[in-house]
């Protein structure tokens, strides 16, 4: 695997002012030239977050079956061990570009977008904290924030090169892997705003020709070696005062992570969103039962009550 460059700032070079011109890719790197063709059926597709467990999972498992991936990341460094390419003649590149330029180098190196898959998540030790001792700030920026204006610039390179709707087939994938249960409201408040983005964008870029497709897990378990929802959970119990009230939650809210779905099945239903002729416009991978429902709300809103000071 080939090394990626950052410069002193810990910017990838390939996305340096001073990078040498792009030349789009015909296939797959070998030895230094690109001998071996990308498969027509390949779709070239533009991933955020990469420096995230969860949408470098993604990545990893679209070009792991023959895809042609533009991994975006927010961190270079987490970015430069990502493989270039599969034996299933996928392929992988990175690009650390600041919005505005994540869509301009999608075209550089690959002439075109196929379809773009946006994750909303935040670190694992993010997700859980008293909410006014946390700041809800990050949450919000990681989760909803970056994640709309990626999908806001990469649509429009999924719209502007055609002039009719019948000739567009492009996808826009949205995944919320941010959990909205109690002891993680800022989370819960992103989780609820991406929801009503795609409730707009599927109608609205609909009439354009555009299909959205939501990923929504009630909660994901990102591969190694991120720490587990329980476990930062545990982390952040452990850190309440002894005779705390909220540690009450502690019991039910382990009870309900217990379910929690693992990125292997987010990303098959990704790849099912991008290749399925007339894929469902909202998946829910589940594992063992809803994660949110009506008893587990009830529980917990039982057990909120009989410990109220």
């Amino acid at each position: 695997m080939m090394s990626r460059p950052v410069d002193p700032n810990g910017v990838l070079v390939q996305d340096g002012a001073m990078a040498r011109a792009a030349r789009p890719k015909t296939g797959i790197y070998r030895g230094g030239r690109d001998d071996a063709p990308i498969s027509a059926k390949a779709r070239v597709v533009s991933v955020h977050d990469a420096s995230h467990p969860i949408a470098r999972a993604i990545a990893i498992h679209l070009a792991d079956r023959g895809q042609a991936v533009l991994a975006c990341g927010s961190d270079p460094m987490a970015l430069m061990d990502l493989p270039r390419e599969t034996a299933m003649g996928g392929l992988i590149e990175i690009t650390s570009a600041l919005p505005g330029r994540r869509r301009e180098r999608a075209f550089e190196l690959f002439g075109r977008l196929d379809a773009t898959v946006a994750v909303a998540e935040v670190d694992a030790t993010e997700l859980w904290g008293p909410f006014e001792q946390k700041d809800p700030g990050l949450a919000l920026s990681t989760g909803l924030v970056a994640p709309t204006v990626f999908a806001h610039e990469m649509a429009q390179a999924l719209v502007a090169p055609f002039t009719r709707p019948e000739d567009r087939h492009g996808r826009l994938v949205l995944v919320n892997a941010m959990p909205g249960l109690p002891f993680g409201a800022a989370t819960a408040a992103a989780r609820a705003g991406l929801d009503g983005l795609f409730e707009a964008l599927r109608i609205e870029l609909a009439i354009l020709g555009l299909k959205v497709v939501m990923i929504s897990p009630e909660l994901v378990v990102a591969p190694p070696p991120a720490p587990s929802p329980s476990e930062t959970l545990d982390l952040a119990l452990q850190k309440l005062p002894d005779g705390a009230l909220r540690l009450v939650l502690g019991p039910p809210l382990k009870a309900l992570l217990s379910r929690a779905v693992s990125h292997h099945e987010v990303a098959e239903a990704v790849m099912h969103a991008l290749t399925d002729p007339k894929p469902k416009l909202r998946m829910v991978p589940r594992s063992g039962g809803r994660l949110w429902g009506v008893r587990a709300n009830r529980a917990l809103a039982r057990t909120a009550q009989r410990k109220r000071p």
